[in-house]
């Protein structure tokens, strides 16, 4: 019986433009509701979404999200069940592809391979999987269609990855047919040319060439291509299948070796990429295989020239709707191992300029505004610590204005940081949820119109409370902007980026002194004291300033209307791989729980709690500190000028070198030693030397705040999934308020004519603590990495990108019974195949159980290459038979318990390399 698809609900991937669209208009005429998923063209999808709900009376939703991402697949798929109360169809058609010939194999990168896997073949897992509750639960169960291509049954297609994991597509549709029924029916659809709107401007001659070789004298309709999928998921008796859209025999086979040279700086006008526009892209000596155009009209040549996307067109299904990437960037090979997480080793990129110019035109609009941002919060957070000694010769300071004493100062300033640890890490859920913008702005309006309050304040009781409130609302600023760099820089780029920011806080010392010794001047001014006039004065620019942060501070890459067309679509593809992904990527509870029980990002937690204690001691009391070094009054506030000004220079300096040797740990560990030393020496220096001990404190600050910037790179580089950076970072710096705390009441008021030794052997033992903590987590990513680097790849990761997931191969050879002693018999198969020129493309599998036999060859083989009794095992009678039969020979071991059958296997059809398959 047909599977009635009215009133069935229906996902689409990729569903905003192309043959997706026109997909989900093919499925809201049969009476389905519709779920349109996208990546950025938000406004497209909506258009579609109206349009269907409008004309056939249908509900139709969109969702965002991106198909190269596990969590957006999940959360799509669940969005979906959501809005529409369950699913009985999804419609995979999202995919990806960067061009380039299949037959140069330095024309694609790691980057590449990767990504054309994660969105061409690991969603359908990710979908399907998802999804399959929902169809079990469905009494006619659901049906899961992949838009596959031609380009995954022959050598062809827009790109060796591409055609590489369209042909794992396949399989895995197949698999997922064998495995998964009798509920759940897969198949797959696989285009061939398609006369979009840029296809008809192909030259007559040429269309009516391509009409003449094919059987059907005609080339592809898009309406019979989009009518295939309504087909498909109608048919309730077909699984597994291919179902081939194509002007041509059902498996053509594209041979040709012709290559055309693009005239340089050609425009192709809205050229499809399969079937989506791509805008006027310039495209500079790029080679392009023309595959089924071969051989091209040799009249025509010119007019072939101008119409030069063939291979790309014919050769492959419609991919991702806007996923036409520029050229990304390429990774270049490690040229040193970061101190990193389990089992992910951090690879240096090298950038194109088209990369170089668009991070410099971010650069221009986020970091200067996210460092002014964060001045203005570290002025309004510190400048208490210069209200207590302003003008305290007169007792016109904060503590005699209040009644306050110095404990109950003390315990104001634990409230603001209580507060501060608290709200840190739902502070980062909201700036997801309301954009950065939105919610920085939030944030900086209320913390400005609260220190400004502040200069109201008459009592110990109101000081606490306001600053409780400011600690609430500053909490989420630092995690909420590392966390908002993480939408628009790689994991390699956002180090010195951090660094920048955060040594704006040592500016805000600087200019918070000199601010504290101008305004010093104003004392009794329209009969108010100079400390109310600072948190005045320090406020209003807050307030202001969160009016320009809500206009011009920019969301997501996505979203950036300053950016061009290409330039957005680069920004989203470079953060696609290799560094954290865009709004659309959601934190699962899966990968909470995985960040919340990864102890080793503990070791992180615990080595910030160190460098919190000089941090926040440092930040308050600084001018305390400098009033105990014989200055007086307004002069000791000038004096906290030379100590942050220093900081900032080296936090720079220090975070720039840790970036550029890709050493963060070892820079962190550095820095710490250099501010524990300054600090051990002022504690061990006489109260009375004053330049010494003013010199100790300038070093000192200068090391403490420069551990900060690497260590907090470090670990954002080490979180293994990019959703849960944030969580990660604000963990972080919530495990860092205790040390915050510990750092208000190190610097007691008794200890001032003695010069504060306690506080300063306190921040000597963190800082020693941290150098110590770093360089052991350090040692420990480094024995990772070899590790990893020992073993190579699992599990078809690259070296760059890998979790700790295998298991010991010796006790799994054991357990099977495996001889494990002689490698050299297997390791004989290469050197037959090395010296046989005339064969390739072939394989033979020794231990195929569970494979079709082609050519049955009995166990004695496999015997003689575990024994030894043939060492050279080409010359072995049943080897030799084989090769009678044009087959090369490539031995390897499949490990079997001793009691299954074991033959060779030869698959005799051509390919393009030789395979070795072996499972040790």
């Amino acid at each position: 019986m047909p599977y009635e698809l009215k009133g069935r609900n229906v996902l689409v991937t990729g569903g905003s433009r192309g043959l997706g669209a026109l997909i989900c208009d093919k499925f809201a005429k049969e009476g389905a509701n519709l779920v349109i998923n996208y990546v950025s063209s938000a406004a497209a999808a909506e258009e579609i979404a109206k349009t269907i709900e409008k004309e056939y009376g249908v509900k139709a939703f969109v969702v965002q999200g991106d198909m190269g991402l596990e969590a957006d697949c999940v959360r799509v798929v669940e969005e979906s069940i959501a809005k529409l109360g369950g699913l009985d169809v999804i419609v995979s058609n999202a995919g990806w592809t960067r061009f380039s010939s299949i037959h140069d194999l330095h024309a694609t990168t790691a980057a590449d391979w990767d990504t054309c896997y994660a969105v061409n073949v690991k969603a359908q897992n990710y979908l399907l999987r998802t999804a399959l509750p929902t169809f079990n639960a469905n009494p006619e169960g659901g049906s899961f269609i992949m838009t596959s291509s031609i380009a995954g049954m022959a050598v062809s297609g827009s790109s060796l990855p591409y055609c590489v994991t369209k042909a794992a597509q396949l399989q895995l549709m197949r698999v997922f047919a064998a495995s998964q029924g009798p509920k759940v029916r897969c198949n797959a659809v696989c285009p061939g040319l398609l006369l979009t709107e840029w296809g008809q401007k192909y030259p007559e001659a040429t269309i009516k060439f391509m009409e003449e070789r094919a059987y059907l004298k005609k080339v592809t309709d898009l309406e019979d291509c989009a009518q295939s999928f309504i087909d498909t998921a109608r048919n309730s008796s077909m699984t597994g299948q291919k179902i081939v859209v194509v002007q041509k025999e059902t498996q053509p086979v594209y041979l040709s070796a012709r290559h055309y040279q693009i005239r340089p700086n050609t425009l192709v006008d809205n050229a499809p990429i399969g079937n989506t526009p791509v805008g006027n892209t310039p495209i500079e000596n790029t080679r392009v295989d023309v595959g089924s155009f071969a051989p091209m009209n040799p009249d025509n040549t010119e007019a072939d020239l101008q119409y030069l996307i063939a291979d790309i067109t014919i050769n492959m299904a419609t991919f991702v709707d806007e996923k036409a990437s520029p050229e990304p960037a390429a990774t270049s090979d490690n040229d040193g191992l970061e101190e990193n997480a389990t089992g992910i080793i951090e690879a240096p990129v090298a950038k194109t300029a088209a990369d170089k110019a668009l991070i410099f035109k971010q650069d221009l609009r986020i970091v200067p505004l996210s460092a002014g941002i964060y001045l203005l919060c570290y002025l309004d957070r510190s400048n208490i610590g210069n209200a207590k000694t302003l003008n305290s010769n007169v007792h016109h300071d904060l503590l005699s204005d209040t009644g306050m004493t110095s404990y109950q100062f003390t315990i104001a300033l634990m409230v603001f940081l209580v507060a501060y640890a608290v709200f840190e890490v739902p502070s980062n859920y909201f700036l997801k949820k309301f954009s950065p913008s939105k919610w920085i702005a939030f944030l900086m309006f209320s913390w400005g119109v609260i220190t400004v309050g502040l200069g109201g304040a008459q009592s110990y009781a109101s000081v606490t409370a306001v600053r409780f409130l400011l600690g609430v609302f500053e909490a989420g600023l630092f995690p909420g902007l590392v966390y908002y760099l993480t939408f628009w820089y790689r994991t390699e780029e956002r180090s010195m980026r951090v660094a920048i920011i955060l040594a704006s806080a040592t500016l805000a010392g600087a200019f918070g002194g000199a601010l504290a010794y101008g305004i010093g001047h104003m004392d009794q001014a329209g009969g108010l004291s100079a400390w109310r006039w600072l948190f005045i004065i320090e406020g209003i620019p807050s307030v202001l300033s969160s009016v320009a942060v809500f206009f011009f501070l920019p969301d997501y890459p996505e979203t950036a209307t300053w950016l061009t067309v290409e330039e957005r679509a680069l920004a989203v593809e470079r953060l696609r791989v290799e560094g954290s992904h865009s709004h659309g990527e959601s934190l699962t509870w899966a990968q909470a729980k995985s960040t919340l029980t990864d102890w080793r990002l503990y070791a992180h937690f615990a080595i910030y709690f160190g460098i919190s204690v000089p941090f926040s001691s440092l930040s308050l009391f600084t001018p305390s500190i400098t009033a105990g070094l014989g200055y007086a009054n307004l002069e000791a506030q000038l004096m906290t000028v030379s100590p942050y000004a220093v900081a900032y220079v080296v936090t720079i300096f220090v975070s720039w070198s840790a970036d550029h040797y890709n050493a963060r740990g070892l820079h962190t560990a550095g820095a710490a030693l250099v501010g524990a030393c300054a600090f051990m020496a002022s504690a061990l220096l006489p109260a009375t030397a004053y330049q010494k001990r003013y010199g100790c404190l300038i070093v000192a600050c200068s090391g403490a705040f420069a551990t900060i910037p690497p260590l907090l790179g470090w670990l954002s580089s080490n979180v293994q999934s990019t959703a849960a950076t944030g969580l990660a970072i604000a963990l972080n710096i919530s495990f860092g308020a205790p040390g915050q705390i510990t750092g208000v009441w190190i610097y007691t008021a008794d200890e001032a004519k003695r010069g504060y030794p306690t506080g300063h052997w306190v921040n000597a033992g963190m800082l020693f603590f941290v150098a110590v903590g770093s360089v052991a987590l350090a040692l420990y990513y480094r024995m990772l990495n070899r590790r990893i680097l020992k073993r190579g790849a699992v599990g078809g990761q690259t070296v760059e990108k890998l979790y700790r997931i295998w298991i010991s191969e010796r006790n799994f050879l054991h357990n099977h019974n495996f001889p494990i002693d002689k490698p050299r018999h297997y390791a004989q198969s290469f050197v037959d195949i090395a010296q046989n020129s005339s064969k390739t493309g072939q394989k033979i599998v020794v231990g195929a159980t569970g494979y079709q036999i082609l050519l049955g060859i009995p166990a004695t083989v496999v015997q003689a290459v575990i024994s030894g009794n043939h060492p050279d095992i080409a010359q072995h009678p049943d080897v030799r038979a084989l090769q009678e039969h044009q087959a090369i020979l490539t031995v390897g071991y499949l490990l079997l318990p001793p009691a299954a059958p074991t033959t060779f296997q030869a698959n005799c059809e051509p390919k393009a390399s030789v395979t070795v398959d072996h499972a040790a």
